[in-house]
């Protein structure tokens, strides 16, 4: 059975599309439950060791980040500098309208492909990323590049935390159906697994048969 935005795509369709119209189903209105659970109740050290010698600010990236919720809350939770990344620009003015205090120091929106652009002095010095419904939107083909990029940009000890979402057996998509095992495929060269539990918390309708939260520190 197609998802319900395979005949978009298939018909040529675009992300910026999807949000010019209102169809963003990708879209709860808040943080994603399992992140915050994560950093708060299960406590997980996404900050390396080293991330904050010389007083440095720690640098986090979220790509696909919408209305930038996960944005926002990892850097105040984190005292970080964050970029959100989305190629729709009606997604990034619509996160830079919610909030109002982005493109200061520590919260940042940009119109960029992940793939191709990151600001100056941050490729390869990345303290930790987090990749939610973003994976699960690319086409298959695209998925050693997803694992090649952020080799690159992650600093050694760098965490990138990855929800994986939808662990199914549906065929088509977007979204894609994933699997842990296809995770450890494209990540196990550069990276250790270092987390991965169930999450407790998540967005209301979602099923904790579908997530696996985990994180992948950079060798």
């Amino acid at each position: 059975m197609p998802t319900p935005l395979q005949s978009h795509f298939d018909n040529k369709g675009s992300w910026s599309d999807l949000w010019q119209i209102k169809k963003t189903p990708w879209d709860r209105g808040f943080v994603s439950p399992s992140l915050v659970e994560l950093i708060e109740e299960r406590k997980f050290p996404v900050i390396p060791d080293n991330a904050r010698e010389n007083a440095a600010t720690p640098i986090g990236i979220v790509p696909g980040c919408g209305k930038g919720y996960d944005v926002a809350y990892l850097s105040r939770a984190l005292d970080a500098q964050v970029y959100g990344y989305d190629i729709a620009p009606e997604a990034v003015e619509l996160a830079k309208a919610q909030y109002p205090d982005t493109n200061n120091d520590r919260i940042n929106f940009l119109v960029a492909d992940f793939f191709k652009e990151l600001p100056e002095g941050v490729e390869g010095r990345v303290d930790f990323g987090f990749d939610y419904t973003f994976l699960c939107a690319l086409h298959p083909s695209l998925r050693p590049t997803w694992a090649a990029r952020w080799s690159e940009v992650m600093k050694p000890g760098g965490h990138l935390i990855a929800l994986m979402h939808p662990i199914t057996g549906h065929q088509g998509g977007p979204p894609y159906a994933l699997t842990p095992e296809l995770y450890q495929e494209l990540l196990g060269d550069n990276f250790e697994n270092v987390y991965f539990e169930k999450p407790g918390k998540m967005h209301e309708g979602e099923s904790s048969a579908k997530d696996m939260m985990s994180v992948w520190r950079r060798k």
